[in-house]
């Protein structure tokens, strides 16, 4: 199955804990050498509802694998309360199957630094 990418992210949210600019750029090189397919969901206009579905979507990965993203997308208290606004989310489906940024043995592993590996395997 091919490698499918989905970014989450808000066009109307400033203050973002991702470089959007290199993420999309690194995507965009990634779908022009058939690497990957990707599509960007601008939740800056999706319903509380369609937020909740995207999040939980996201957590199915990170149970299987034993990420940690509760507090990467959110808080304690209110879990996910930042999904793919001021932390967006790459969720991978495909023969990688994942959700970044998540936090795996105690460190976080970023959208970037995930495509950066990426790009480097593929070239």
């Amino acid at each position: 199955m091919p490698l499918k990418a989905t970014l989450y992210r808000s066009s109307k949210e400033s203050n973002v804990r991702t470089d959007l600019n290199f993420v999309e750029s690194t995507l965009k090189e990634l779908s022009e050498q058939n690497s990957l397919e990707y599509s960007i969901i601008d939740t800056a206009d999706m319903t509380n509802a369609e937020l909740t579905e995207s999040y939980t979507k996201a957590l199915l990965p990170s149970v299987w694998h034993k990420y940690r993203i509760r507090t990467v997308f959110g808080t304690n208290r209110n879990s996910g309360c930042f999904f793919g606004k001021e932390q967006p989310a790459l969720l991978l489906e495909g023969d990688i199957w994942g959700i970044y940024p998540h936090e795996k043995d105690g460190r976080k592993v970023l959208i970037e630094t995930f495509l950066a590996n990426l790009s480097k395997t593929f070239n």
